[in-house]
């Protein structure tokens, strides 16, 4: 299936308990809900899955008629449908006629059992998760009662599955009921089959009585080597703990840990019941008294109650809260908080980092852009040095948008979410929800979010790089500078934000009209696997024509000197009234290198902002700045 554009509410799977016949569909209550997706899909077709007993149909459904999203172009698509017997949905099972691809293990204390009702009123649940459903009435258990003494362990283990697809990790849902004056725990693990010893890692866990009634649970699961999925419970202190288990189902992609303190560690959170362990730092200015709050959908414009979907089975009361970029009523630009994770231990395998973010300025004047800037960032070892892995800046869509990056790092780090605010003259919204962690290398989503070490938009410094720097024989520094609100060159604007700073320039003038050069120097580069770069920036130009210059060198990383790849002049640009130009060119990429931009003037110079790298080739621009053979 795939859902894009801004119209489309949800798709629906439902299934008919009682479909009579000669008649046709009525009421959505006539209907359970087996299967259903609530946000679009980027554009990308998601293959999926689920089981069912009896006459089914599809349900598209728009928003609703007083949303504003309602006028504008949308569309919700299915194809390749294919009817396979149950068996084909491994791991699936609603525990109604058997265990489905589960088994006992050998080797624990006793064995999990099948039920259609418990038969003491002080434990275990009445009847399956629906009983109202056709082919329904059974649910996997353990039974606490004598024999059993108190800390005895079952376990149910799936079949053994492939790797799962580093992009591609499985969402494993399912209902349990923990009821009882002393109920043990219950247990998700993950035995990885790889060419060590198998082992058992732990992902999500709770204990005690969670009272008498069925409840959602969620984790995501992933492995890079073959892997079985087990389902562990304890029995507790007396006979009356029984933990039970039904309706287990698989789903493309990664999904916090659901209920929030079955989360053996801190990190995933959905922002429901409290931030799960994140903390909110300010930023590194005086003014930055701001802070990401817990917000309330319901009390939002309704143009921002776009939000990232749960499962067909939640309660409308879940999916509430999000955590939102905190103003003042006067917002000055630049301020910034941080959201900060608590230390996580390096990892043995690469994890991936995902989450939902909502950028979005309703309009967007003649200024630009401005709204600010989201970062992921990493603190890294006892040092705490700062690491870049994720980076949007200003307005990308009235709709919430999926976000992932993989953290590849041997030593201890915490994860960083950093959001800054622009000018906002639009008094937009900065905002994140679910967020997730799993095993694996994923990549970066989306594309246009990955940062390099040369990657800067000037806002605060000038990130890895550094000056060259030179002085004139009257000790007046000659260098690249950071604009300011009382330095900035020609009354230039922020390219970012059009603010009056965030940005770097050369603004050279000699008595004898003697050129002079001025360099900044990037940070080693390399391709990270890919042959070629494409480097973009902007550039603003000011002052004497031909006489003042901007070249970009690409040179050795020990070596001050190389190859011309782009330069430019200010002959032909009004250098009373400059304007930003984007420029572009490809560089090779396959060993390691430098970018110098070198400046030479008399009486003017150029300012730069915005610098990035993409994979892959681009053509140069302007056309006029390629370098003659």
């Amino acid at each position: 299936y795939v859902m894009d554009g801004l119209s489309p509410a949800e798709l629906r799977v439902l299934l008919q308990t009682e479909p009579p016949r000669g008649t046709s569909y009525t009421n959505a209550s006539d209907s359970d809900v087996v299967w259903q997706a609530e946000y679009h899909t980027q554009g990308m077709w998601v293959a999926t899955q689920f089981l069912y007993t009896s006459e089914i149909m599809f349900e598209g459904i728009p928003v609703d008629v007083s949303d504003p999203s309602r006028p504008y172009r949308g569309f919700i698509a299915v194809d390749s449908i294919k009817q396979r017997p149950g068996s084909h949905c491994s791991g699936f099972c609603t525990f109604a006629a058997g265990f489905c691809d589960w088994g006992n293990e050998q080797g624990d204390d006793f064995d999990w059992s099948l039920s259609r009702g418990s038969r003491s009123p002080v434990t275990g649940p009445a009847s399956d998760r629906s009983p109202d459903r056709s082919a329904g009435g059974g649910y996997a258990f353990i039974d606490s009662s004598f024999p059993r003494r108190p800390g005895d362990i079952a376990r149910l283990s799936s079949l053994i599955f492939p790797p799962t697809d580093p992009n591609s990790p499985w969402c494993m849902r399912f209902w349990f009921h923990m009821f009882g004056s002393s109920v043990g725990a219950l247990r998700v693990l993950l035995r990885v089959h790889s060419v060590r010893t198998p082992s058992l890692r732990q992902v999500w866990t709770l204990s005690g009585s969670a009272g008498n009634a069925w409840f959602m649970a969620q984790v995501t699961v992933s492995s890079l080597h073959d892997f079985q999925i087990v389902l562990e419970a304890s029995v507790g202190s007396t006979g009356m703990s029984d933990i039970a288990v039904d309706d287990v189902t698989f789903v493309q992609g990664p999904c916090p840990v659901a209920p929030q303190v079955a989360a053996p560690l801190a990190g995933d959170c959905t922002f429901e019941v409290d931030e799960c362990g994140w903390t909110s730092g300010q930023g590194a200015r005086a003014h930055d008294r701001i802070e990401w709050q817990r917000a309330p959908v319901r009390m939002q414009n309704v143009r921002y109650q776009r939000r990232p979907s749960r499962n067909a089975q939640i309660s409308s009361s879940e999916n509430e809260f999000y955590l939102n970029l905190g103003r003042k009523l006067l917002q000055p630009t630049g301020s910034a908080s941080q959201l900060i994770s608590v230390q996580f231990p390096g990892p043995e395998e690469p994890r991936c980092l995902c989450f939902w973010y909502f950028m979005y300025e309703p309009f967007i004047d003649v200024g630009g852009p401005s709204l600010g800037v989201l970062h992921v960032l990493l603190q890294v070892g006892k040092l705490q040095n700062t690491l870049p892995i994720w980076h949007l800046t200003n307005n990308q869509g009235p709709t919430w948008n999926y976000g992932q990056v993989a953290i590849k790092q041997n030593d201890s780090y915490k994860v960083v979410f950093e959001g800054i605010w622009g000018p906002n003259r639009a008094s937009g919204m900065i905002s994140i929800d679910d967020i997730s962690f799993y095993e694996g290398e994923c990549s970066i989503k989306p594309p246009h979010a990955l940062v390099r070490p040369e990657d800067c938009s000037f806002e605060r410094g000038i990130c890895g790089w550094h000056n060259v720097t030179n002085s004139d024989s009257n000790k007046r520094l000659m260098s690249w500078q950071l604009a300011f609100d009382m330095h900035h060159p020609a009354e230039l604007p922020d390219r970012t934000f059009s603010t009056s700073e965030g940005y770097i320039f050369f603004d050279i003038f000699t008595i004898n009209q003697q050129q002079n050069v001025v360099q900044l120097l990037s940070p080693v580069m390399n391709g990270k696997g890919y042959d070629e770069l494409c480097f973009t920036f902007w550039y603003a130009a000011f002052g004497a024509s031909d006489s003042t210059q901007l070249h970009v060198i690409k040179a050795d990383p020990n070596s001050s000197t190389g190859q011309m790849m782009w330069n430019m002049t200010a002959g032909g640009y009004d250098s009373s009234r400059p304007n930003w130009t984007p420029a572009q060119f490809t560089v090779d990429a396959r060993s390691s290198f430098k970018i110098i931009l070198e400046g030479k003037a008399s009486n003017g110079g150029f300012a730069v902002d915005d610098i990035k790298t993409q994979p892959g080739t681009c053509e140069t621009r302007p056309s006029l700045a390629k370098p003659s053979e």
